[in-house]
């Protein structure tokens, strides 16, 4: 399992503190009186694993609960749109990258691949989720696929058939780091991309042509979406 039986013990006994000062179960049943159902029990994966920090003590709210629905929304909207515009089009699962964003991309989930396999190893659940997030939010959804439309509408079929290859391969990929954790949430979402989705976990591509250009570029773009 995700989640050793220590980590939910330290989290009931949060739960338990909480009640002694007569405050949890009040306020569950006046906010959320369906219980975890109201969220969906994968957004409660993903919180918990976000804060699975290597301590006694877990700090807990729902808030952090809002943000990981939040997180699930964009991905959702983002697999939808890539369902729409690659209908027609014939998936080469082994096709090489050779345009800029598309080739840094990948080498951005590889790189976020490596991490995940380091912090698995030092059983950081938590630096691994904060990872997973930020390459699904802030790296693929908010950075590549406005990149990836712009290419789209220079009506190159080269490179349209390119940029659809990588978006399929990296929401599929994307997918794969988050079963783990959302097992429902992604393998639902795998499908429409792929009904024959395993969701192996595997890098993309490996190549010898540099993208520090358009890595720079992100990197500023970046900077500049959270001034």
């Amino acid at each position: 399992p995700l989640y050793s039986s220590a980590a939910s013990d330290v989290y009931k006994r949060q739960l338990e503190e909480h009640e002694a000062h007569g405050a949890q179960i009040s306020m569950i049943s006046k906010n959320f009186p369906e219980g975890i159902n109201t969220w969906g029990l994968d957004v409660f994966r993903l919180t918990m694993a976000s804060i699975a920090v290597p301590s006694m003590t877990v700090s807990f709210d729902f808030e952090k609960m809002q943000g990981s629905k939040n997180f699930c929304t964009k991905i959702y909207n983002v697999i939808k749109y890539i369902v729409e515009n690659t209908a027609e089009h014939n998936y080469n699962p082994n096709f090489t990258p050779l345009d800029l964003i598309n080739l840094w991309i990948s080498e951005e989930y590889n790189q976020l691949y490596k991490n995940i396999s380091d912090h698995l190893k030092n059983a950081r659940i938590d630096l691994m989720t904060m990872e997973i997030r930020h390459f699904g939010h802030d790296i693929f959804c908010n950075t590549y696929v406005p990149l990836a439309k712009l290419s789209l509408k220079r009506n190159d079929p080269n490179l349209s058939s390119e940029v659809r290859n990588t978006l399929l391969r990296v929401a599929q990929a994307l997918l794969a780091v988050l079963y783990p954790i959302m097992p429902n949430f992604s393998s639902k979402i795998a499908l429409k991309l792929a009904p024959d989705s395993n969701m192996r976990l595997a890098t993309l591509f490996t190549g010898s042509r540099s993208s520090a250009p358009i890595g720079t570029l992100v990197t500023l773009i970046l900077s500049l979406i959270h001034i």
